[in-house]
Formats: structure tokens, C-alpha cells, sequence
């Protein structure tokens, strides 16, 4: 006995497979391209103008804590300035559980750094435990 409509029902549903894992596809496409972002647009260390927010705000260590608009770490003229810096930083956290990747860019100008003066940049996967250098400012340059 032959079900000519079986046929089409599961052709059917094979499409309808192809359309759901087609959709979690273009789903995990757009999910997987987060963004975070801190245009520093407002006097304030909770900014967060990407896709994602950040998971903590910017947390200075070593500076008198005034806040975001006073002392040797502050914003200033639509970007974080880092003015006079011996032992102060600055740090954020932004969660990447789940990234196969991340890139990390950021506008910079030196003015300053001078006398072996230096500014690191620096990552960490372990929540702050530790940090690996992966790049280095020197000296005075303005066109960063």
C-alpha cells in the first residue's frame, strides 16, 4: 500500500528543518558579534554604547576615586584622559564567556610619555587574578 502524501510531509518537514537550522544559523551569526563600547559622550564611568553592556563600570585603583571628572583618570573632551599617571589604573570588565574570539581596538594619543614613561595595555581571563601585556605606548605622539 503506497501513501503518495507521506512524500510531502516529510519533504515538509525537511524544509521546515532546513528553515529552523537556517534560522539558528543567522541567529548565532548576529548573537556571536556583540560589541562593547564606550564612547565616553557623557562625564561618566557607566557608559555603555555597544550592543552589550559592560559588566562592571570603569573602576580606577590608585587615583584619589573622585569620580570620572577630577584628579589624574578622568573624561574630559569625549575621551578618557590619563593625565600625570605613577601607579594609577583604570579598568572594565566585559563578559566573552561563550566568544570563540575578541578584538580589542581603541583610539589613542600620547602626549606626555616621556623619560621611559610608558602606558600598558593589558588583558586578563581570569577576572582580574592576572594580566598579560599585549601592548605597549611610548613616548609622544599625537596622531594615534
Amino acid at each position: 500500500m503506497t501513501f503518495p502524501n507521506l512524500n510531502i510531509i516529510l519533504i515538509m518537514k525537511l524544509i521546515n528543518v532546513f528553515f529552523v537550522l537556517i534560522f539558528m544559523f543567522f541567529t548565532a551569526v548576529v548573537v556571536g558579534q556583540e560589541t562593547y563600547l564606550d564612547r565616553f559622550s557623557n562625564v561618566s564611568y557607566s557608559n555603555n554604547n555597544g550592543s552589550s553592556n559592560f559588566s562592571t563600570n570603569w573602576i580606577e585603583t590608585g587615583d584619589t576615586n573622585a569620580g570620572p571628572n577630577s584628579q589624574y583618570i578622568r573624561i574630559s573632551s569625549n575621551r578618557l584622559e590619563l593625565y600625570y599617571l605613577y601607579a594609577e589604573t583604570i579598568r572594565r570588565s566585559a563578559n566573552l564567556n561563550g566568544a570563540a574570539t575578541a578584538t580589542l581596538s581603541f583610539n589613542w594619543q600620547a602626549i606626555s610619555l616621556t623619560g621611559g614613561r610608558s602606558l600598558g595595555i593589558q588583558v586578563s581571563n581570569n577576572g582580574g587574578a592576572s594580566y598579560t601585556t599585549i601592548a605597549t605606548i611610548n613616548g609622544n605622539n599625537n596622531t594615534g
